[in-house]
């Protein structure tokens, strides 16, 4: 059952009560998710899809050559000057990208298996074969990283407080995952297996 906060969080945040789950896991619609838990603090300029003006979702999109398209944008964690870096939660993926979308990296929540955080930067074990990712060994920028490496990637948030943004955002992310484990009887079969290995 939600408790009154969250109904007061959702309806705040522009959220229909009517696709909220009382009996199940809280909350029945991933978009609903995401703009539920706790986003503001994941960097220093976060927006969410009602936020963040049409103009920058757009030019992000063009940016990233529509990888990721203007209304998928579920909350949006700008991380260099302008729009030049940043991190897009979807319904179905993380989309990271930096010098203004020359380089980015696309990770399914499927493919995410665990995630840690350090100072600046929160590292995600994911399934390599499901991550898409141009940034190389050649084109890598060694502040925003995004590399996908040994299984491993690791995203920038930002400095801030020794290590408040890449903690925000190693819960948020893990908050999703979990949601999506108890929410989807495939994923959960692929980390039993996982975890058998």
């Amino acid at each position: 059952m939600l408790t009154s906060q969250e109904i007061i969080d959702a309806v705040t945040r522009g959220i229909n009560l009517a696709i909220l789950d009382k009996k199940n896991s809280g909350v029945s619609d991933i978009g609903a998710l995401l703009m539920l838990l706790d986003y503001e603090d994941i960097g220093e300029n976060v927006f969410s899809a009602d936020t963040i003006s049409l103009k920058n979702k757009i030019s992000i999109s063009a940016q990233l050559k529509r990888r990721v398209k203007a209304h998928e944008m579920a909350v949006v964690d700008i991380l260099g000057d302008g729009d030049a870096a940043g991190c897009i939660f979807t319904p179905d993926r993380i989309v990271y990208w930096y010098n203004y979308g020359e380089n980015y990296t696309i990770i399914p929540y499927e493919a995410v298996i665990d995630a840690d955080y350090s100072e600046e930067y929160v590292t995600l074990k994911v399934f390599g074969e499901l991550v898409e990712s141009d940034i190389t060994e050649e084109n890598i920028d060694t502040t925003f990283d995004g590399l996908l490496h040994d299984g491993e990637v690791s995203l920038y948030t930002g400095p801030y407080c020794n290590d408040e943004y890449s903690k925000f955002m190693y819960m948020y992310i893990m908050d999703i995952c979990d949601w999506l484990i108890k929410n989807n009887e495939e994923e959960q079969r692929m980390y039993e297996e996982y975890e058998e290995e």
